[in-house]
């Protein structure tokens, strides 16, 4: 009987699989380890964590799967915020730890834990990441004093994230303290296996038959392109900086009924609506009228 797991496992496609493998086989070796999955969105992020997550779970160890954002942890099966879940301080500083207490119900879970999942990770202040490291070590040395040296007390942790997506925000902070706070200018960072998501799966490049559609290829495209600062932006009247990103005609969708008809029958070409559901939406002057 096939689990969870095994049909999520057989839409991995081979990037996915290989930081997969890497990242199971830390734990099953228990080696350690801080890993990095860096993608722009569309590349499978959640999706790869999820499979990640059924097979540990589905072997009877345990997880925790936390996100920067509650909306981020809405995607995670029970996933939670990092703060609430690690008990982060919200004014962080160099020497701050959370603050979870020794011989505690949650102290004995995290001594049982076999991998942290942190999705959306350059959303948060490298001092929560360094404060968790701090705090893993001497929660889990009072196990195993060996683990008081090893890199969050020896648990594999696989962050995620797009750094062209928003960043952590400082109260009045300029742009070169924004950068100095992100989890990639920590201590840390030097000890990350770093992996990339390149292939664009929220909108597929390819037909049904193997082939490339260009149209959609230059779209991805050009979306790269704004997170990596390419595509030249315009400014209004009363703005410091360009901030406004033209878009090219073709890839416009032009309207001549409802929007939101014209929308779905550009994404979904083979979609179908019920009798009963085409009245409700016209009704409602989601769809337009028949002639």
């Amino acid at each position: 009987m096939a689990t969870l797991h095994d049909a999520l496992f057989s839409s991995l496609n081979p990037e996915q699989l290989t930081i997969y493998q890497q990242v199971v086989n830390a734990i099953s070796k228990h080696q350690g380890g801080l890993f990095f999955l860096y993608g722009p969105g569309g590349t499978g992020k959640t999706f790869l964590y999820n499979v990640v997550l059924a097979k540990i779970r589905s072997e009877r160890m345990i997880v925790l799967a936390v996100a920067s954002s509650g909306i981020a942890s809405l995607l995670l099966p029970r996933g939670r915020t990092a703060h609430s879940c690690f008990v982060i301080p919200l004014e962080l500083m160099e020497n701050s730890t959370c603050g979870i207490k020794q011989k505690t119900h949650l102290a004995s879970l995290i001594q049982e834990v076999r991998l942290i999942t942190w999705d959306e990770a350059p959303m948060t202040q490298r001092f929560a990441f360094e404060a968790l490291d701090k705090t893993l070590r001497d929660i889990l040395g009072a196990k195993d004093d060996a683990n008081r040296s090893k890199l969050f007390g020896g648990i594999p942790v696989l962050l995620g994230g797009d750094f062209r997506q928003i960043l952590l925000v400082i109260p009045k902070g300029k742009r070169q303290e924004i950068v100095h706070a992100c989890i990639n200018i920590s201590d840390l960072w030097q000890f990350c296996q770093l992996h990339t998501l390149s292939r664009i799966m929220r909108v597929n490049e390819y037909t049904v038959d193997g082939h490339l559609d260009m149209r959609k290829h230059e779209f991805n495209k050009w979306v790269l392109d704004i997170g990596e600062g390419k595509v030249p932006a315009t400014s209004k009247d009363g703005e410091d900086e360009p901030t406004w990103i033209k878009i090219p005609k073709e890839f416009i969708v032009n309207s001549e009924k409802s929007p939101i008809e014209t929308i779905v029958d550009t994404i979904f070409p083979d979609f179908t609506v019920r009798q009963e559901d085409e009245e409700y939406l016209r009704e409602r002057a989601i769809l337009t009228p028949k002639e």
